[in-house]
C-alpha cells in the first residue's frame, strides 16, 4: 500500500512546460495551458468552450436528472464527466462536483425536501430528522477522513478508487433494477389472475 501510495503522489507532480509554445506542449493541450510565471501547465478558463466540453453542457442536466430519479446523487456522475469530457484532474474534478453538491443539496432541501410531506405519513415531512441525528455524527468522521485522504493520496489512487466505485454502484443498481423488474412482473401477473377467476364468476351472474 505504501508503494503504490508512493508511486501515485510521484505521479501527482505539476507537468512543466515552455511559455514560447502557448500550451502546445501540455499533455491535455488545448485544455490545458501554460502558466507564463509559474511555467507549469494549469487547466484553461471557461471560454473558448472545446468540442466535447459542449456535449458535457448538454449532457450534465440529463444525466443528474436521471441520477436524482435513481436516487444516486449527483456526485457520482459529475467527477467522471468532469475528467472525462474537462480533462480535470481528478483531484480537481473532485474540488468542483462537492462545490456542486452542495449548492444542489441545499438548494434541494430548502426548496423542496424541507417542507414535502411523507407519502405514506401525511402527518410527518419526507426527512426523518430522528436517523439524520443519529448518522450525522458518522458522516461527519467518514467526510473528515474522506477528505484527508483525497488531499493525502496521489491521482492514481484516486483514480483507482473512483473505478471501484463506478463498478459497485454499476452492479448495485443493476441488481436493484432486476429485483425491482421482478417484483413489478409478479404483481401485474397476479393482477392477471384475478382479473381471470372474476371473469367465469361475473359471466355466471
Amino acid at each position: 500500500m505504501c508503494l503504490l501510495v508512493a508511486l501515485a503522489q510521484a505521479q501527482d507532480t505539476q507537468e512543466e512546460c515552455d511559455p514560447g509554445q502557448n500550451g502546445s506542449d501540455c499533455s491535455s493541450f488545448p485544455y490545458e495551458v501554460c502558466d507564463d510565471a509559474l511555467k507549469i501547465c494549469v487547466h484553461k478558463g471557461i471560454l473558448p468552450l472545446e468540442p466535447l466540453e459542449i456535449i458535457c453542457y448538454i449532457l450534465v442536466p440529463i444525466l443528474l436528472a436521471v441520477s436524482t430519479i435513481g436516487g444516486i446523487g449527483g456526485g457520482i456522475i459529475m467527477v467522471p464527466l468532469l475528467i472525462g469530457f474537462f480533462k480535470f484532474k481528478t483531484k480537481e474534478a473532485i474540488g468542483i462536483t462537492s462545490a456542486l453538491v452542495f449548492e444542489a443539496a441545499a438548494t434541494r432541501f430548502f426548496a423542496f425536501s424541507m417542507h414535502q410531506k411523507h407519502p405514506d405519513r401525511p402527518e410527518a415531512t419526507v426527512i426523518d430528522y430522528k436517523l439524520v441525528r443519529a448518522i450525522f455524527a458518522l458522516f461527519l468522521v467518514g467526510s473528515y477522513f474522506g477528505v484527508l485522504l483525497s488531499v493525502t493520496l496521489g491521482e492514481l489512487i484516486l483514480a483507482v478508487i473512483l473505478a471501484f466505485m463506478l463498478v459497485l454502484l454499476a452492479i448495485q443498481t443493476t441488481y436493484k433494477a432486476v429485483k425491482i423488474y421482478q417484483k413489478e412482473s409478479a404483481q401485474k401477473k397476479q393482477a392477471a389472475l384475478k382479473e381471470a377467476d372474476a371473469a367465469p364468476t361475473e359471466r355466471a351472474l
